[in-house]
């Protein structure tokens, strides 16, 4: 099943999974084509931060949940090329948490680096005013100044850092929809699976217990929207 292909039921909770990697992959694919409007002027650095922000908030999330309450109850199987499935499922984690980590740096790094540069061509006193702006949060100050500080070969950097952090995070979607879900299915109970599926959705820790599920909510079309509310409405 593809991340655009329409989902017409759920057989089990467990596939909310599906509905979920969708959302994400869409919000990954937008923030890709956030970067690529910066050089026009159609959004600026600051529109990409807040788009990634909120994409590495819902996978280092995810992929923590998932640790704990999906793959670390079930029990271990090999395939037929010697791969372990739940070892596999947490090292691509742990990739995309050290991947996610670095791009988070890089993002506010390269724009920053890219404003300084920028100050240094300028005459001393436009040079002292701006030095003086980088003391200033720097997602204020991407916004104030707007695209015309951040170079060219920045952006593309961002490009390149996010498409191919979305590749990685594409493929372990895949892994786990082909290899994980089957074994949850298998190994848990319908019970076990709607605990699971609220856990991924529903943050017990937060001021907002619903951000997740808002957020998926809101990015699907109207019929997942319906299969997500006929899951969700039975949880606890």
């Amino acid at each position: 099943m593809g991340f655009h292909d329409p989902i017409k039921t759920l057989e089990s909770p467990i596939e909310v999974m599906y509905l979920m990697h969708k959302v994400f992959m869409s919000h990954s694919d937008h923030t890709l084509e956030l970067v690529s409007k910066v050089e026009t002027g159609e959004c600026s650095i600051a529109d990409v931060k807040r788009s990634f922000d909120l994409w590495i908030k819902h996978l280092l999330y995810h992929v923590q949940t998932e640790d704990i309450y999906m793959t670390g109850p079930l029990k271990e199987k090999k395939l037929q090329d010697g791969r372990m499935v739940l070892k596999e499922n947490v090292s691509e984690h742990n990739d995309l948490r050290e991947m996610g980590a670095d791009l988070f740096a890089k993002i506010g790094k390269d724009a920053r680096e890219s404003l300084i540069e920028d100050v240094l061509a300028l005459d001393d006193q436009n040079h002292e005013e701006l030095l003086d702006q980088l003391r200033i949060a720097d997602s204020a100050i991407i916004e104030t100044l707007g695209k015309q500080t951040i170079l060219r070969r920045s952006i593309r950097h961002i490009y390149r850092s996010i498409f191919d952090f979305i590749v990685v995070e594409f493929d372990h979607f895949e892994n786990e929809e082909s290899f994980v879900l089957p074994l949850v299915h298998d190994q848990m109970s319908y019970a076990e699976e709607l605990e699971c599926v609220r856990k991924l959705l529903i943050d017990d820790d937060s001021d907002n217990p619903t951000w997740i599920l808002d957020f998926v909510r809101k990015n699907l079309v109207d019929s997942d929207r319906k299969l997500l509310d006929e899951i969700s409405e039975n949880f606890q």
